[in-house]
């Protein structure tokens, strides 16, 4: 493990704390912890490092990743703010954020990964086109996409649901199951998509395809034309894969997200089915059986978050404990790989502890030491 990824978490029982992060090396520093220093958010802590020393890359990787990431969605709100106005789409901000977090993930990608899922504070349709990108990241770098296709894979990704921004808001918000002609306006977003992408320039034959076909699943299932198999491209079938991935990791109105864990076990089922199976056990690699972000509760009761993949085993995650058995704070945070430690159950979202966003914040600003972001 890196010599740079802390192991801590303050007391989330205490007004303020001080406690030492450790990782059996060199490296030591004093993190304080003050749930008061953050006036109208009860989850935002503060934390500070006070002292560093050894040797360790750049504290800034979390926080770079978070910005990429409101960057990007950024972009997405322009093109979304231009379409609904009739004006034609600039696609340029977004092809500058697509070009910068390319080379974030090739720098780290579980870093990345980790400030996608602990994010829930990003407009809905933004975050799912941000979502979207960086699962086709993800895929696509797996698959060995060039430069220029890896960005064509990802533009498209962050286009795909477009033309849900003509979709009301009570059928978007409604919480139980839609009618009939509540789905049939829904499903108008792939050609609205398609109209509104036909003002935007230099938009390949590819993005546009996968915006057109995201919905079409290789059994003749989908949406909106029925295709089979080989009659939807490549591109589409990628964006099959990552946009019901990411729907599933969300909360919706009608459904708890589930974690990243069940939402790949229902990519399983469908595996052969409604998704190519080769490009199902191809995510399930890039993306790791276990992905970034991933809550788990050990066999003793204690409780960690999925920080880091194996790149060279999908099965392999490295867990940053959280909280011992009785779900108290652990003060000296210990790196652990589940091949060791037994089978973990993975805690759904609905499942984790009533401040878990702000432990899981706080746990990301001590391995970076750094100070939490709001998202």
């Amino acid at each position: 493990m890196d010599q740079h990824l802390k192991e801590a978490l303050p007391d989330f029982e205490n007004k303020a704390s001080a406690f030492t992060v450790t990782d059996g090396a060199s490296s030591t520093a004093t993190i304080t912890y003050d749930q008061a220093a953050a006036p109208g958010d009860s989850e935002q802590a503060h934390i500070t490092a006070t002292s560093l020393s050894g040797n360790r890359t750049s504290c800034s990787e979390i926080g770079r990743a978070i910005d990429l990431l409101n960057n990007t969605a950024s972009a997405v709100a322009k093109i979304h703010h231009d379409a609904r106005r009739k004006q034609p789409l600039t696609l340029q901000f977004a092809k500058q954020a697509i070009d910068e977090l390319i080379q974030n993930f090739a720098d780290d990608p579980n870093t990345l990964f980790w400030a996608l899922t602990a994010n829930h504070r990003m407009h809905h349709l933004n975050r799912r086109s941000v979502g979207c990108a960086v699962w086709a990241l993800a895929l696509g770098h797996h698959l060995e996409f060039n430069q220029a296709a890896l960005h064509e894979l990802m533009l498209g990704a962050l286009l795909l649901d477009i033309g849900k921004i003509n979709v009301p808001i009570v059928i978007q918000t409604k919480a139980g199951k839609l009618n009939k002609a509540e789905q049939n306006f829904v499903r108008r977003h792939v050609a609205d998509g398609i109209r509104m992408l036909e003002s935007a320039v230099e938009l390949s034959a590819e993005a546009i395809e996968m915006v057109r076909a995201h919905h079409e699943r290789i059994d003749g299932s989908g949406y909106p034309f029925g295709l089979k198999g080989e009659e939807i491209s490549l591109y589409a079938q990628i964006a099959g894969i990552i946009d019901s991935f990411d729907a599933l990791s969300l909360h919706r109105y009608y459904a708890d997200g589930l974690s990243g864990d069940a939402a790949l076990n229902m990519l399983r089922e469908q595996r052969g089915k409604k998704f190519a199976a080769n490009l199902v056990d191809h995510f399930i690699n890039a993306i790791g059986e276990l992905p970034t972000g991933t809550w788990v509760q050990l066999p003793d009761g204690s409780t960690g978050v999925v920080c880091a993949q194996n790149p060279t085993d999908p099965g392999e995650a490295q867990v940053a404990l959280i909280a011992n058995a009785e779900q108290q704070p652990i003060l000296a945070i210990h790196w652990l790989s589940l091949h060791e430690h037994g089978k973990a159950r993975v805690l759904p979202p609905t499942e984790r502890p009533p401040h878990a966003a702000a432990m899981e914040r706080s746990l990301q600003a001590a391995i970076y030491a750094q100070r939490p972001r709001k998202y």
